[in-house]
C-alpha cells in the first residue's frame, strides 16, 4: 500500500493524505496531452492519463479553456 502527505503553502489547513492500494505487475502507464492556440488570447488543451493492466483499466482526462484580457 502507497501513501501520500500533501500540504499546501501558506494555507495550514489545507493538508491531504492519499492512500492507494498497490499496482498490478506489468502496468502500463500512458499520458498525453496537447495545447492549441484558438485565437491570439485563447487557447484549449486536452490531458489524457490512464494506467492498464491485467486487472483494471483507470483512465483520467481534463480540458483547459484559457483567455487572456
Amino acid at each position: 500500500q502507497s501513501n501520500v502527505t500533501a500540504a499546501l503553502a501558506d494555507l495550514p489547513a489545507a493538508g491531504f493524505t492519499l492512500n492507494a492500494g498497490q499496482l498490478d505487475m506489468n502496468a502500463a502507464i500512458l499520458s498525453g496531452g496537447f495545447d492549441v492556440r484558438v485565437t491570439e488570447r485563447a487557447s484549449l488543451g486536452l490531458q489524457f492519463d490512464a494506467e492498464i493492466s491485467q486487472n483494471e483499466v483507470l483512465v483520467i482526462g481534463g480540458v483547459r479553456v484559457r483567455f487572456a484580457f
